[in-house]
């Protein structure tokens, strides 16, 4: 039997980052992006990859320095398409200064970049993701990478040799691998190098404003390097052990070989461990996301409708190479029964390989420790429909927990109250009409018309029932169904048909029974007598 810490995935990586790395006394592993859009669903699996190794070798005894990048410090290339109309001309006037200089266009943040960093780094929280965040503006600004610098520098035929195996076209003799934001203009459209001395100090110039200028990088943080060879020099100076990225990062030729390259030959270094993730794709959504466009679903998006240790489940339960897709569509019920799967086999005491199995993937899953014992396992399904028939919060998380006879402790509370309100939103958002309830009022004259008369007297027998006893259980009321319908020779699926016209003024719905008590058996008996009018 293999050893239940050798089964998941993430702990295969981590024994990989250990063997390519030896023992170190801190592993670092990495994760970041631009901030120049919405950080989408796509997008946050990068940093929660990177969680999921950092708790396997966490786990394994290994101490762990987690950073995440925001590389606010690239510069601004377009106007996305989420920005408002009547900012759009000025938000193009931006193009060339760093996303951390860009205006914020909706007015509340101080910058393009604090904008999106502020949001996803509140959003991590909620699904227990802690990383150290690093601000590359303040870093490049501060001159810190000015010996990291200044090895590209003295270096870039070496690193322009390596650039140009995976290029149609060879970079110029002339090349530089940096780019400099003129003093003057704050941008980097139009500078280009005209003497660095082989050591800190670069003149420039600036063709959009005919800016003339010196900087000694070590004393003036104007300077960034271009991206490849700016991967290599932060390996090496966090001494990266691992870091992944997506298929356009670790197809033939691109960033991570070359940049492997560049951090072996010019920084004598060993690349971080890496592999590629796949896309995530959603059901019931259309269309495909892209920050460009503004069209993107965030990870508040999902968090509406499925509780965070779901959220982490998609991940943690799927290989990071395989796409999966995240479901808003009636898949949502089936994605929260996957989960209570692996929930209840993970609470089992078995050395039964799924078992094992099912344990990792949840210890990778939950947003805080353990429980004790199996949490309440709701159906979404029937919260959803329970909802629509109280139109009452604490009514409905009664009804639940009555009906599993659940204890109300804190982890059972904070799950079916998180629950309910993700059924809102799910109803008021995703959900198809079928699933959304309205139940009447008053019975409509043409369903009391439309009615079969041994149906309606079956209808009418099940009111005079409920008159008797109004502490019926669901189990009671069907009870009551199928006599009522037997009385009268009709079948339980004419029966029933009848029963949701006068109800929804439809010809199927919900669990009868159970949405009955939800909307509540004084209701219900108002509602039927408009039979005996």
């Amino acid at each position: 039997m293999e050893n239940n810490e050798m089964i998941h995935w993430a702990d295969r990586h981590a024994d990989k980052i250990i063997e390519m790395h030896g023992d170190k006394d801190v592993y670092c592993c990495a994760s970041g992006i631009t901030p120049s859009g919405i950080v989408h669903i796509g997008n946050f699996r990068e940093i929660i990859t990177v969680d999921l190794v950092v708790k396997a070798l966490q786990d394994k005894g290994k101490k762990i320095r987690f950073i995440y990048s925001w590389d606010n410090y690239d510069r601004f290339r377009k106007v996305p398409g989420n920005v408002p109309k009547d900012k759009v001309e000025l938000m193009k006037n931006e193009i060339g200064k760093p996303v951390i200089d860009v205006i914020d266009p909706f007015g509340c943040h101080k910058s393009w970049a604090e904008h999106f960093q502020v949001l996803m780094e509140d959003t991590v929280k909620k699904v227990a993701i802690n990383p150290e965040f690093l601000y590359q503006s303040e870093l490049y600004r501060s001159c810190v990478y000015a010996d990291g610098i200044k090895e590209a520098m003295i270096n870039r035929k070496k690193i322009a040799e390596i650039l140009n195996r995976s290029r149609k076209e060879p970079l110029s003799p002339n090349w530089y691998p940096i780019s400099i934001y003129c003093e003057k203009c704050g941008k980097d459209n139009d500078t280009e190098v005209s003497g660095y001395d082989e050591l800190y100090t670069i003149e420039y110039k600036c063709s959009k404003c005919n800016y003339c200028g010196k900087a000694d990088f070590r004393k003036k943080g104007i300077i960034k390097l271009g991206w490849r060879p700016d991967w290599a020099m932060r390996w090496a100076y966090y001494d990266e052990s691992f870091e992944p990225g997506g298929k356009d990062h670790f197809s033939a030729g691109s960033s991570y070989f070359s940049s492997s390259n560049i951090v072996k030959d010019v920084y004598g270094c060993i690349p971080p461990y890496g592999f590629m993730y796949d896309f995530v794709r959603l059901k019931g959504m259309g269309g495909k996301m892209s920050s460009s466009s503004g069209n993107v679903v965030t990870v508040d998006d999902v968090l509406d409708i499925y509780l965070p240790e779901i959220v982490r489940f998609f991940f943690a339960g799927t290989k990071p190479n395989k796409e999966f897709s995240i479901p808003f569509d009636e898949d949502v019920f089936k994605t929260y029964d996957d989960f209570y799967n692996i929930e209840k086999l993970a609470f089992e005491e078995s050395s039964d390989k799924n078992v094992l199995q099912a344990k990792r993937v949840y210890r990778f899953s939950v947003v805080d420790k353990i429980a004790g014992k199996l949490p309440i396992q709701p159906s979404f399904r029937e919260i959803v429909d329970i909802i629509q028939g109280t139109m009452d919060e604490k009514k409905t998380l009664d009804i639940v927990f009555e009906k599993y006879g659940a204890e109300k402790s804190k982890v059972n509370l904070t799950r079916v109250k998180y629950m309910i309100t993700a059924a809102k939103n799910w109803i008021d958002k995703y959900a198809e009409d079928r699933f959304r309830l309205v139940v009447n009022k008053s019975v409509p004259k043409e369903v009391i018309l439309s009615l079969n008369k041994d149906v309606k007297k079956s209808i009418v027998m099940v009111l005079e029932e409920l008159k008797k006893d109004k502490k019926l259980s669901e189990s009671d009321i069907f009870g009551i169904f199928r006599y009522a319908a037997n009385q009268n020779n009709v079948s339980l699926k004419e029966f029933f048909k009848g029963f949701y016209q006068v109800v929804l003024s439809r010809d199927q719905g919900p669990k009868l029974a159970a949405f009955l008590l939800a909307i509540g058996l004084d209701k219900v008996i108002k509602l039927l007598d408009d039979l005996k009018k």
